[in-house]
């Protein structure tokens, strides 16, 4: 039996038999291989677990954005409504003032609750005592 092979370049020819020193080579060289496999099947399942760890990270991650980004929407519309309630209010000062001075003139009945300077108070919100004042 002939057997010829080129094993990284050291050209070995064989006739039936395989030299021991040969074989030796061939064995470390196998079981290199071997390890290396060994090892890179080992990395590829860290890696593997890793990449799963940063996906699940990332998708946490994402409902946390969601759940920022609904909150800020909810502020958003909160503060615009507020801003549109002061610019109502800003708009329409008059109207607002008239409609205290009609109430206070009618609840207090002359009408001259206020100073020399015509501005009418605010009406008490608590009952007043004559003991008190």
């Amino acid at each position: 039996m002939e057997y010829t092979q080129d094993v990284e370049n050291n050209n070995v020819s064989h006739e039936g038999n395989l030299d021991p020193a040969e074989l030796a080579v061939l064995e470390e060289k196998i079981d290199r291989l071997v390890d290396y496999c060994t090892r890179l099947r080992e990395e590829n399942g860290r890696l593997s677990s890793e990449l799963a760890d940063r996906n699940a990270e990332v998708a946490s991650l994402k409902a946390r954005l969601g759940e920022y980004d609904a909150m800020r929407n909810d502020v958003r519309d909160r503060i615009s409504r507020l801003v549109r309630t002061i610019e109502e209010l800003e708009a329409a000062p008059d109207a607002s003032s008239e409609a205290q001075d009609g109430e206070v003139s009618h609840s207090h009945g002359s009408g001259s609750d206020g100073g020399e300077d015509g501005n009418v108070s605010q009406p008490e919100l608590l009952p007043s005592d004559s003991s008190e004042v």
